[in-house]
């Protein structure tokens, strides 16, 4: 399972077995996947098949890293073949404050609500939101799945997604909400 990986740290190639694991999405070589015990990220060669709205089953190898305050298998290979399901959609998250976000939360499926945008904003990168009480989240487009949606300034929004935790080369790091679907911004 993922903690059982994690909590290993595996430096040398190492197998992860996932059981009905939840897809997240996936934006290139970068798939988001979370089974009963946590999330990670494979990096590397995953099948076409396995996208959002699935879940899976399949032995992956590869090391261990940490990434967007997420446990990640690098060099992901994939081996067999998955067994693929489908998943209920969308995906249930918990309502969560902006200000009462927390490391607990991260990779964990959070919904943010009457959150907006000073001016209109294209989600085909990094946006920030602000609640009331002016605090402020980032929504990102990992899985490539939002690029299509423009937030319009002064407008009120829902918004569900993974809870990532970015670490910048230089300054503090933040947390950053990534919808799986447009149809996560409501």
């Amino acid at each position: 399972n993922i903690a059982a990986f994690a909590a290993a740290q595996p430096t040398e190639k190492s197998k992860l077995q996932l059981t009905d694991a939840l897809v997240y999405g996936k934006k290139g070589t970068s798939t988001y996947l979370s089974d009963a015990t946590g999330t990670i990220i494979l990096y590397g060669t995953v099948p076409a098949e396995v996208v959002y709205g699935k879940k899976v089953t399949m032995e992956v190898t590869g090391t261990y890293a940490f990434y967007q305050g997420l446990p990640e298998v690098v060099g992901a290979a994939v081996a067999g073949t998955p067994v693929v399901t489908d998943a209920p959609t969308p995906y249930e998250g918990q309502e969560v404050a902006i200000g009462a976000i927390t490391d607990e939360l991260v990779g964990k499926q959070i919904v943010v609500k009457n959150v907006g945008t000073e001016s209109d904003a294209s989600c085909t990168s990094a946006v920030k939101v602000k609640d009331a009480n002016g605090n402020e989240l980032t929504v990102y487009d990992a899985m490539g799945a939002i690029s299509s949606v423009t937030l319009k300034g002064g407008a009120k929004y829902d918004i569900a997604g993974l809870l990532i935790k970015y670490f910048p080369k230089t300054g503090d790091p933040y947390y950053e909400l990534a919808p799986e679907a447009p149809d996560y911004i409501t």
